[in-house]
């Protein structure tokens, strides 16, 4: 499991609906909708979700596996649909599928979560199998995943015309802001069994900040920025936040 995985496992359980499979269903003629997280399988589903074309698209999901998700938005571009969120679009879902759409729609109530991306943890992973001592020729494998990944993220951030300095920042504002992780524990005085959640701080930035990465805000509900906390309560979403700009 990669360090990114592991955050990701981390802010999949802040919401009350984590852990449900990615759905993509067929809404109507125009529409297709994500329910759910992005698994390794999610692409599939996408693909046959989007038979026969769609242009609009409703997302409602706290993210998942990274590159499934890139495939997807790359193959959502060719489409150039309306996306909508439904709710909250977290993660992955936010990094690269929100994004296929050049102003996507984010109604009042809804949220935005960037969590980083796992370009910004290869270094870290390869530096730990290696310390471990790993065997080589996985260490080769992962190595060339990681920068054939890190290559694809990057080409798409360059065609959709999105700083992708959105991603380490999503990590390194909430580092600067001491957005400190939330524990949370059960623990059995019988037997002493116990069990520990942490939720590690967010960042929901404001529409003046998405501006700022080049993501087009004027579909955003115009208090968008007055809704979060309101909007966080009402979907379960209780670890710590920063709105902080970079």
């Amino acid at each position: 499991m990669t360090i990114y995985q592991m955050k990701w496992l981390i802010a999949l359980c802040l919401l009350l609906s984590a852990g449900a499979r990615a759905q993509w269903v067929r809404v109507d003629a125009q529409t297709i909708k994500l329910s759910g997280d992005i698994g390794r399988d999610a692409y599939q589903a996408y693909q046959d979700a989007a038979k026969g074309g769609y242009s609009k698209v409703v997302l409602q999901s706290a993210g998942g596996s990274p590159l499934p998700a890139l495939m997807i938005a790359e193959d959502m571009r060719k489409h150039q649909p309306t996306i909508t969120v439904d709710g909250y679009c977290l993660s992955a879902c936010a990094n690269y599928l929100l994004l296929a759409s050049p102003a996507p729609t984010v109604p009042c109530g809804a949220l935005v979560i960037w969590h980083g991306s796992p370009s910004g943890d290869f270094s870290e992973a390869l530096a730990t199998m290696r310390a471990e001592k790993k065997n080589p020729k996985l260490i080769e494998r992962y190595a060339k995943w990681a920068n054939d990944f890190s290559v694809r993220e990057a080409s798409y951030y360059a065609a959709i015309g999105i700083d992708k300095k959105l991603l380490p920042d999503s990590v390194e504002i909430v580092r600067r802001e001491h957005v400190a992780p939330e524990s949370t524990f059960t623990f059995d005085e019988l037997t002493g069994d116990y069990s520990e959640t942490i939720s590690s701080g967010l960042w929901i930035p404001t529409r003046e900040v998405i501006e700022s990465y080049g993501i087009q805000v004027k579909n955003f509900c115009l208090t968008y920025d007055q809704e979060i906390p309101v909007a966080r309560k009402q979907l379960g979403i209780m670890a710590p936040y920063t709105s902080a700009g970079p």
